[in-house]
């Protein structure tokens, strides 16, 4: 299987974990809750669960580590406490171990079982392992800069795996991507949205599947180098509209939420065209991490758009450095990102009223798959392209 680029930090609860983190952590550590791809939460690790005002109650069903140790309400609360936004752990106010299989969250709400399906993973002792799992899958290697060997963890709960390992490699770019995929030496990928994917992927023969879920693409402002007036001039002087139509196509849709969702009116939100103020900076940067084909047909655009107006200069930064932590530290006044998740857990009223993020567009999550590979599914929340991959399997294999 192909991705493309590859993450900082295999600890979805470090600062620098990225989407692809959390896509690669998925078969390793469960949750007690887990989305599909429409986003339903459907129980994984717990048994039954009582909720009673602010409060949740949730007791585990008997499952083990690959270590064969159990996987107890500590383990549970020691992730809860390390987790960070936008892990839903991080949406409670406390949570507790009332004994070995049974855990306590306070400050729940009414979608809280969405809250422990999304990147709310239980890891052992709360800490990422190399030698131990409780997803479907364990570690069977990692070699930096080229891929990660899955194995089948012997004593997950879920039973049978179909295969015997997967191996996913990381990608420079969305081209060599599909190359190696139609070439044969990729079985699967987790293809980024580009401009006329789908029909490129039907001319080569390959299947796929494509879902319009929560996966969008931002234009961020730093806050800290340009002003509220300039934020807001560079809103109104974008056409995004002209974007969407011209390079997302039917592939996607203008949104106006930070935080889109499926459904007709899952790309609505707060965001509002305005007129622009007579303020604006001088020299400006763009930046979209390299191989993303679409973002960086988005950054030329924006180029387009602007540079009569304001002097600007393009940025390529490496995909891993780029969803790493380059982001929280970066020079660049403004930067072309990419989000994907789960249903929005909170408001997005500050991003707004700060006019730090532009939403652009809501885009299609897509994987692409040989004829000799079945039960794939695209899966657009956090859980990512490897959410099922306990279903996947060999044609061949099958007879």
């Amino acid at each position: 299987m192909g991705v493309l680029g590859e993450p900082a930090t295999l600890d979805p609860f470090a600062p620098e974990a990225s989407d692809l983190t959390r896509a690669l952590v998925r078969p390793l550590y469960p949750s007690l809750y887990r989305l599909l791809p429409d986003g339903t939460a459907v129980a994984s690790l717990a048994d039954n669960a009582t909720h009673q005002g602010d409060t949740v109650r949730v007791t585990l069903i008997d499952a083990q580590w690959s270590d064969d140790s159990d996987i107890t309400a500590q383990d549970v609360v020691a992730s809860a406490r390390r987790a960070l936004s936008p892990s839903g752990f991080a949406r409670f106010s406390r949570v507790e171990a009332t004994d070995d299989g049974t855990i306590t969250f306070h400050g729940a709400g009414e979608d809280w079982q969405v809250a422990l399906a999304t990147a709310a993973y239980v890891l052992p002792d709360g800490r990422p392992s190399r030698e131990i799992a409780g997803g479907p899958l364990q570690m069977a290697s990692l070699t930096s800069g080229l891929e990660i060997a899955y194995a089948p963890n012997p004593r997950w709960f879920g039973g049978d795996i179909p295969l015997d390992g997967v191996r996913v490699q990381f990608i420079e770019n969305v081209e060599i991507m599909i190359e190696l995929l139609d070439e044969g030496r990729l079985d699967v990928a987790a293809v980024p949205s580009s401009v006329n994917l789908g029909a490129r992927l039907d001319e080569m023969g390959l299947e796929f599947d494509a879902a319009l879920g929560w996966e969008s693409v931002l234009l961020t402002f730093g806050v800290d180098t340009t002003t509220f007036d300039e934020r807001r001039w560079f809103s109104a002087a974008i056409d995004r509209r002209s974007i969407v139509e011209g390079l997302v196509r039917d592939e996607g849709r203008l949104s106006n939420a930070l935080h889109p969702r499926p459904g007709a009116a899952g790309a609505a939100g707060p965001w509002e065209e305005r007129s622009a103020p007579g303020s604006y900076p001088t020299t400006v940067s763009i930046a979209a991490p390299v191989g993303d084909e679409l973002l960086g047909f988005i950054q030329r655009a924006l180029w387009e758009q602007l540079n009569e107006r304001v002097e600007l200069e393009l940025l390529t930064v490496e995909a891993a450095r780029f969803y790493g932590g380059w982001q929280r530290d970066a020079p660049a006044d403004v930067l072309v990102v990419r989000a994907s998740g789960a249903p929005k857990l909170g408001g997005a009223g500050a991003a707004f009223r700060r006019a730090s993020i532009l939403p652009l567009a809501h885009v299609e999550t897509v994987l692409a798959w040989t004829g000799d590979v079945a039960g794939l599914a695209a899966n657009p929340t956090f859980d990512g392209p490897l959410w099922n991959v306990e279903e996947w399997f060999l044609e061949e294999s099958q007879g």
